[in-house]
């Protein structure tokens, strides 16, 4: 095929491979880790091939993704696991780049593929929604198809799916607003609109994962009434995200202190794993305080096994990470990496303002959905989870791409 040809499929076939991602991701949720650094890395390829010349990039993207893998680096001067965060930081960087790159694929899409986006990922996510569906109610059907069992004669773990739910959940956002601002005549916006959330709603009403659920009402909530057209919330916002995260170990050991009494009179969180979680990050905060300067390095948690706990809810000290995104950042490089963690944060808060409020209504509460189930659930360099987040940098760059010539500017 000569260039000409492949400048036309270079475009449909990045909308494909961005459509694709959800619906084996719901199924197979770690191919979030897999799937967008090897759709930056073809589709920078192609772009070359079409048009004999790389992407256009925002470098202080590259920068920021650059900047995380070098401090973990870094830490394995003082790392209590050397090799482990080295280790690390290797594995990483292809994961880190993956946004910055699929955010400029995305921006600088021709106008006419970049708009097939919105017509056709709403059908990839009610797919995925469908599969969530087939699985929650079936007996997790088709994710026993693709992963072994690894406890044959019991009962289906149904956690096992939250996974799955969580990319369906971050699936969702770009979804409906390319059904709201995509070219459908009112009658179809209204079914996808209608079976869409059917779906997740279903789903997620019967999921164990209480992370998503909280998420999905915080959405909700600064979806419809945070008020985006003020700088004083935005401001706001921003110095709850920074009190909260260098507040953290504190905010913990006060929290196992008086909350964990008060858990089994709230239906929500009777039968959850918040006291675990609780007593996770008192025994993680008290250990922060022994070296809050530069911690302890990248994964140090794994390598600690020496962690004064309590042993009220769980029965051990060892653990992967703290299932806190600040509390890790602590941990790992201490006050360092919290300021630079929160250097970042702040200046995405600052994007999320400067942006139509056609767009920020929609990635912001993304955002805060992100920050909460970061602050809650995952490890913060897990590969599947900063995956996920990369991948949606190029949705965001998918969903604003009508002007390019303003896109770019934005970038």
């Amino acid at each position: 095929m000569n260039r000409l040809s492949l400048q036309p499929l270079y475009g449909r076939a990045f909308v494909m491979a961005m459509c694709l991602v959800p619906v084996i991701s719901v199924i197979m949720p770690r191919f979030t880790g897999i799937g967008p650094p090897l759709i930056a890395l073809v589709f920078t390829l192609f772009h070359y091939a079409a048009f004999r010349r790389l992407p256009s990039f925002t470098w202080k993207f590259f920068i920021w993704a650059l900047t995380f893998p070098a401090l973990m680096a870094l830490s394995s001067l003082w790392s209590v696991t050397p090799d482990a965060s080295l280790e690390r930081a290797v594995k990483i960087i292809p994961v880190m780049l993956s946004g910055a790159v699929l955010w400029d694929l995305g921006r600088t899409l021709e106008r006419d593929a970049a708009l097939s986006f919105r017509k056709y990922f709403p059908f990839a996510v009610l797919l995925s929604a469908a599969i969530c569906f087939i699985d929650m109610f079936g007996n997790a059907a088709l994710y026993q198809l693709f992963h072994s069992n690894e406890f044959p004669g019991k009962k289906f773990n149904y956690s096992r799916l939250n996974r799955s739910i969580i990319v369906l959940l971050f699936s969702c956002v770009p979804a409906f607003f390319c059904l709201q601002h995509g070219q459908f005549s009112k009658r179809t916006k209204n079914i996808f609109m209608i079976a869409l959330g059917f779906l997740f709603v279903a789903v997620l009403a019967a999921s164990e994962s209480l992370s998503a659920q909280l998420a999905f009402v915080l959405m909700l909530i600064f979806y419809f009434l945070f008020p985006y057209g003020k700088k004083w919330a935005w401001g706001l916002l921003t110095a709850l995200i920074a009190f909260g995260t260098i507040a953290a170990p504190w905010l913990a050991q006060w929290m196992f202190k008086f909350l964990p009494p008060l858990m089994p009179h709230s239906a929500v969180m009777k039968n959850s794993y918040a006291n675990i979680r609780l007593e996770i990050w008192d025994y993680v905060s008290r250990r922060i305080l022994e070296n809050p300067l530069y911690g302890f390095g990248a994964e140090a948690t794994r390598g600690i096994e020496d962690f004064q706990a309590a042993n009220i809810y769980i029965k051990t000290a060892k653990i992967l990470h703290p299932h806190n995104y600040a509390l890790q950042l602590w941990i790992e490089f201490g006050i360092i990496g919290v300021i630079i963690g929160l250097i970042f944060l702040s200046n995405l808060v600052r994007s999320l303002q400067k942006l139509d409020v056609r767009y920020s209504r929609y990635l912001l509460p993304l955002f805060i959905a992100i920050m909460l189930i970061a602050s809650t659930a995952y490890g913060l360099w897990q590969g599947w989870w900063i995956g996920m987040f990369c991948l949606l940098f190029g949705y965001a760059a998918l969903m604003m791409n009508e002007d390019p010539g303003k896109t770019r500017a934005r970038g």
